[in-house]
């Protein structure tokens, strides 16, 4: 049976199918009105969030030895799950902070599933070890590519069109919204610990278990290889061990704060330099004086970027 790993074909052949069905969707767009792209990309968006539920009809959301509480996946269990759900809500939003944000959450979401497709070929499933081979060609394996990549077009597309225009002045709140998504996910495990649908808090804050998005810590240093090193090098040691036994224990999202802090403000300076390029140079050079700005760069600067 066909299966994905990192770096083989099968790998290399959803990342090409996803770059040709870009490249296509910019060519279908490109001669249409304003107004048809606006409500084109919102069709991407819901198309998604029907995914999002319909997945429960499908192996294995639908065995209980996978899930027991089924619903327990339609919820805001992952970052990608709540971007899913919150996207089709600030689409129509007049906050560009708020805009800015799930834009760059989602392409970054997106690219980051389909290059790094951990579900695709982890060898667990909500956090039970699986009982059957991961193909390339299963159902959930396209049902897992197809959601990331739809979560990654629809913001592409807005940005390309310049249907949305990201600021290098606003990226500065997209870490700290960040962190707040990961508490989403925090409470949306207790609410369903409460329901009794995921172990209790003491059990689900094993590393080994759910631990969605990494909320509770790193689960395994050498599965992840250098993720985990990057992750952890800015992490404090007092946020990875329970001061009264001494064990390691990762004080929830909030052992995350400092390298959320720093690669997500590196992503969001990136995200800036590549759609807001000329302004995010002219603010460098402003800030660290390497050259005069002229009042007319001045004007571009101050009237345009701090609306």
């Amino acid at each position: 049976m066909p299966v994905i790993e990192i770096g083989n074909v099968y790998y290399f052949m959803y990342i090409a199918i996803a770059s040709t069905l870009t490249i296509i969707a910019v060519l279908f767009l490109r001669n249409r009105s304003d107004r048809f792209r606006y409500w084109f990309i919102f069709a991407i968006i819901l198309t998604n969030v029907a995914i999002h539920f319909l997945k429960l009809l499908i192996f294995p959301y639908n065995d209980p030895y996978y899930v027991e509480f089924i619903w327990v996946k339609a919820s805001l269990e992952n970052i990608c799950a709540v971007t899913v759900i919150l996207l089709p809500l600030l689409y129509f939003t007049k906050n560009k902070i708020l805009k800015d944000f799930i834009v760059m959450l989602a392409i970054a979401s997106g690219i980051l599933a389909i290059v790094f497709p951990a579900d695709a070929i982890g060898e667990t499933f909500n956090a039970v070890p699986i009982l059957y081979t991961k193909g390339a060609f299963d159902l959930e394996t396209i049902r897992f590519y197809t959601t990331h990549f739809l979560l990654f077009l629809a913001p592409f597309l807005m940005m390309h069109f310049e249907q949305h225009k990201l600021s290098i002045h606003r990226i500065i709140y997209a870490p700290m919204l960040l962190i707040g998504v990961l508490f989403i996910i925090y409470f949306n495990e207790l609410f369903l610990s409460l329901l009794g649908w995921v172990p209790s808090v003491r059990e689900m804050m094993n590393t080994l278990g759910r631990n969605p998005s990494l909320i509770f810590g790193i689960k395994d240093l050498e599965s992840l290889s250098s993720i985990g090193v990057l992750l952890k090098v800015l992490v404090p040691k007092f946020l990875t061990v329970n001061p009264l036994t001494g064990e390691t224990f990762y004080w929830p999202v909030v052992w995350m704060i400092g390298p959320v802090l720093i690669y997500g403000s590196m992503m969001a300076f990136i995200f800036a330099l590549i759609y807001d390029k000329s302004n995010t140079i002219l603010a460098l050079a402003e800030r660290f004086n390497l050259r005069q700005i002229s009042e007319e760069e001045a004007e571009d600067y101050t009237g345009i970027n701090h609306e």
